[in-house]
C-alpha cells in the first residue's frame, strides 16, 4: 500500500531537500506521542463508530501485496496522527470511510449503503470532499509544483489529507523507497504533497513519531 526527521541517522531521514513549509500557511498545532498508536486515546472511542467498523470489515484479514502490511494500519495509524492534529471526532469518522469513497469502483460500490456506513451528513460529506480533493492529485499526475494541488475549503478534509500522506509516506520510506519501480517519482509526489500541506521536517517527526518501523 502506498497508501525526514530530526536526526541523520533516523530511518525517516530525508534523501533530497528539507521539506520546505508552504508560504502563508499556519503552522498544524500538534502534540508529540510516545510510541503509541491507540485510535482511542484522549477523546471518544473511535473504534466503536459505525464507521471504523464498517471499514474494520471491509479490510478484514487484507494487506498489501508487496509490503504485507495490513491495510487496516494506514486507518490506525491515520487516526493517531489526526488525534495529534486534535482533528474533530468527524474528520476521524470520515477518514474511516475514505477508502470505501476514493475510487470510482469503491463509491459504485459503497453507494447503495450509504446509509449504513455513518449516520452522519457531514461525515459522509467530509469523506467526499476528501475524495474529489485526493483524487485531483494522484502520483500519476504529473504535478510542476506543489502549487498545482488543491486543498480543501475544509479544515477538516485537509487535516485528513495531511494523516494519509504522513501516513503513506512512512510507509513508503519503510518499504518502498529505492525499490519500488516509480521510487523517484513517489518520493517527489509525496513531498510537494507535505509542502503543500505546510508540514515540514519538524511537523513531520512529531506526527509520525512512534508509528510502526520495522524495529517495532
Amino acid at each position: 500500500m502506498l497508501h525526514p526527521a530530526a536526526a541523520s541517522s533516523s530511518p525517516y531521514a530525508p534523501t533530497t531537500a528539507p521539506l520546505v513549509r508552504h508560504r502563508n500557511r499556519p503552522r498544524s498545532r500538534v502534540i508529540t506521542a510516545q510510541c503509541i498508536v491507540d485510535p482511542m486515546a484522549d477523546g471518544a472511542d473511535i473504534t466503536a463508530s459505525r464507521e471504523y467498523r464498517a471499514i474494520a470489515a471491509h479490510y478484514a484479514g487484507r494487506a498489501a501485496s508487496r509490503s504485507r502490511v495490513p491495510y487496516m494500519q494506514h486507518i490506525d495509524e491515520g487516526l493517531t496522527i489526526l488525534r495529534r492534529q486534535r482533528a474533530t471526532d468527524r474528520a476521524m469518522r470520515a477518514f474511516c470511510l475514505h477508502p470505501l469513497v476514493q475510487s470510482d469502483a469503491d463509491l459504485a460500490a459503497s453507494y447503495p449503503r450509504l446509509a449504513t456506513l455513518s449516520d452522519d451528513a457531514q461525515v459522509l460529506a467530509l469523506a467526499l470532499e476528501y475524495r474529489a480533493v485526493a483524487n485531483a492529485a494522484l502520483s500519476q499526475r504529473a504535478l510542476a509544483s506543489a502549487a498545482d494541488i488543491a486543498l480543501s475549503p475544509l479544515a477538516e478534509v485537509n487535516q485528513m489529507l495531511v494523516a494519509d500522506k504522513i501516513q503513506n509516506y512512512k510507509d513508503f520510506i519503510l518499504h518502498h523507497r529505492g525499490r519500488h519501480p516509480r521510487s523517484a517519482a513517489l518520493e517527489r509526489y509525496f513531498r510537494l504533497w507535505l509542502e503543500r500541506l505546510g508540514i515540514d521536517d519538524a511537523a513531520y517527526a512529531r506526527l509520525s513519531a512512534g508509528l510502526l518501523t520495522p524495529d517495532s
